[in-house]
């Protein structure tokens, strides 16, 4: 009888850790969705900007650590204006290298 319990207790502990991974990896799932949705808009309107295609701008971006940038710290950047962003990216490329002001 013992050994049943202990089965029980077990099942239901492996049961909500899988629940509390399923739900932490559900989270992610959207925050990624919502992190590459704004990732694209920004590259269209920083390509807008400076007259270059999307690829032209994401090409530009990754060569120069703006997408890192914005990886790495999208939780401030997607909280500001697409207009400040584009010129706060615009001089951390240039800093990087890049050529575009």
């Amino acid at each position: 009888k013992m050994q049943d319990t202990n089965n029980s207790v077990l099942f239901l502990f492996n049961r909500k850790k899988t629940l509390l991974l399923h739900n932490k990896i559900k989270k992610d799932m959207y925050i990624n969705a919502d992190k590459i949705e704004w990732t694209l808009i920004f590259v269209a309107e920083f390509g807008r900007k400076f007259g270059l295609t999307t690829k032209q701008a994401f090409n530009y971006l990754t060569r120069y650590k703006g997408i890192d940038f914005i990886d790495r710290h999208y939780d401030y950047v997607h909280t500001q204006s697409f207009q400040s962003m584009i010129n706060d990216i615009c001089e951390y490329c240039h800093r990087k290298g890049g050529a575009l002001l």
